[in-house]
């Protein structure tokens, strides 16, 4: 499922935003993500994925903004398992 929509601005500030940020849409999802995770309804995982980053651009993200991590969930480290089994091949249990 793919969710768009629209956010209205003045002419002034969509000239102004504009003028100083090259991806406005960009920036606005990363905003939103960012904002969803801090109050606790995204994870980790799903940030990276909504913005295509691995794990450790996402953390790097989340420091910058400032945004408390806390530790990796189930999801998280399920994730980084089934990664790990894609690139070196399944792993004995």
């Amino acid at each position: 499922m793919t969710l768009s929509f629209a956010i209205e601005l003045t002419p002034e500030l969509e000239l102004a935003l504009s003028a100083s940020t090259q991806h406005l849409g960009q920036t606005a999802k990363g905003a939103l993500v960012i904002s969803l995770f801090g109050e606790g309804k995204l994870t980790h995982a799903q940030v990276g994925q909504a913005l295509r980053q691995d794990r450790f651009e996402t953390g790097a993200l989340l420091k910058r903004h400032e945004v408390g991590t806390g530790g990796l969930s189930v999801e998280d480290v399920e994730q980084d398992r089934a990664t790990l089994e894609r690139i070196l091949g399944p792993v004995w249990r």
